[in-house]
């Protein structure tokens, strides 16, 4: 008997997926398990997987939709079933799908090279002109014109019975020199759709910065030590490599960020009110330290978590990033690897920003935000003598961390990156 494959949740915040592509065709077999297609979620590109088995008797879904969690996407069942109870069953989930039965679909707009403007209108017949005097227009043309300020009794139309039709609103604008205001030219304006992810993101940072009461404390931390200490570790990771004798549980080399989620890693051991989560009525001490990491991609951030990083060495964090971020690039990470953290760490030190305020993570109570060093003269007593300083800066939910949690905290990691022997 045949049956519906309904779009399943693949990621704990999905609402809708997007079809990316169709990895099996209408007349394959498929059994329980197989991809049936690449969906875009908010947070990756996943597969769609058959929980039946039997024919792919229809795909009711295009590359490109959105498709809402419970939407039917593909009819699975035996050669000569029936599935027209099913069609129906469809088409009362998605309306759209009798529209695509009672008249052809119209194309998309998409964007086209400036300064021609992107139009699309639907095919034209003589009956659908409008002629108004002498000039005989069909009615997208005419609102082209209209927009862009073109004479209509100048051109001549090539479509039925010399209609001015689109493609010759769109021929007299390539022909048409920009036009110049002062000294600059005019160009289109480009609408770019928001990607799954976009929108998520877009929706909880708006939810928590406005739901979560935010503060922010700033401290500067003299890293010189640190600083030193890494590139002689690297230095000793790279004469290791040429010797062929890194070992496999040793990286390549270790960041100035490998070296931050040891030390808030260890902090957070000693400060635990801080790796909590606001719970309405209560207050929730998270059991493990699993520290998010920010990924910056394309369209958004992802945040890969390293788990129980407290039990973790600086090598073996150092590895599990560089793994997570590659995952996250190419959008392949499970759900299990981004969800879930107790407390986020965003370093933009490597775009030369000094230091800034990130909204939390929520649920999450605090999210660290991590600067660039720059060398700073420090007064030691005596002389002012030069130091790397690197700026962090402490995002709290203040229902959960107050300002002197939150202080003491970041003077338990300033500590530890000051003496980073301890990391």
């Amino acid at each position: 008997m045949a049956e519906i494959i309904e779009m399943t949740q693949l990621s704990p915040t999905m609402t809708e997926g997007i079809l990316v592509e169709w990895l099996k065709k209408e007349g394959d077999l498929v059994k329980p398990g197989d991809p049936l297609a690449s969906v875009e979620t908010d947070k990756a590109v996943m597969e769609l997987e058959s929980f039946e088995e039997g024919i792919l008797l229809a795909h009711l879904a295009k590359k490109g939709d959105h498709l809402p969690v419970g939407a039917p996407v593909a009819i699975v069942g035996r050669a000569g079933d029936d599935i027209t109870p099913l069609l129906e069953r469809a088409k009362n989930f998605r309306p759209d799908l009798k529209k695509a039965e009672s008249k052809p679909e119209q194309p998309r707009e998409e964007p086209a090279p400036s300064p021609v403007p992107t139009v699309v209108e639907a095919p034209e017949s003589v009956t659908d002109g409008v002629l108004r005097g002498r000039v005989k227009i069909s009615p997208l043309a005419r609102q082209m014109a209209q927009k862009y300020g073109l004479d209509i009794t100048t051109l001549k139309g090539t479509g039925p019975g010399g209609r001015i039709i689109r493609r010759d609103i769109e021929k007299a604008l390539q022909e048409r020199p920009q036009q110049v205001i002062g000294a600059f030219s005019r160009k289109a304006d480009v609408v770019k759709p928001l990607s799954m992810m976009r929108q998520v993101i877009a929706k909880r940072l708006s939810d928590s910065k406005s739901q979560v009461p935010h503060f922010y404390l700033t401290r500067k931390v003299v890293v010189s030590k640190l600083v030193q200490l890494r590139e002689e570790t690297n230095k000793t990771l790279q004469l290791l490599k040429d010797r062929g004798e890194l070992l496999p549980y040793y990286p390549e080399k270790v960041s100035l960020n490998d070296y931050i989620i040891r030390a808030c890693a260890l902090a957070l051991k000693i400060h635990p009110e801080v790796n909590a989560q606001w719970g309405g009525d209560k207050l929730i001490l998270k059991g493990n330290i699993d520290i998010g990491v920010a990924v910056a991609m394309e369209d958004g951030l992802l945040t890969p978590i390293v788990r129980n990083a407290d039990e973790k060495s600086l090598f073996a964090i150092s590895i599990e990033v560089k793994n997570l971020a590659e995952k996250a690039r190419k959008r392949k990470l499970q759900s299990e690897e981004y969800t879930g953290g107790s407390f986020t760490i965003s370093n933009l030190g490597m775009y030369g920003i000094d230091y800034f305020q990130a909204i939390i993570n929520a649920p999450e109570a605090a999210l660290l935000a991590v600067g660039k060093t720059k060398t700073e003269p420090v007064f030691n007593g005596t002389n002012f003598i030069p130091q790397e300083i690197l700026t962090v800066t402490l995002s709290c939910d203040h229902r959960v961390v107050d300002g002197a949690k939150g202080a003491e905290f970041l003077q338990t990691l300033s500590f530890l990156l000051e003496n980073p022997q301890l990391l």
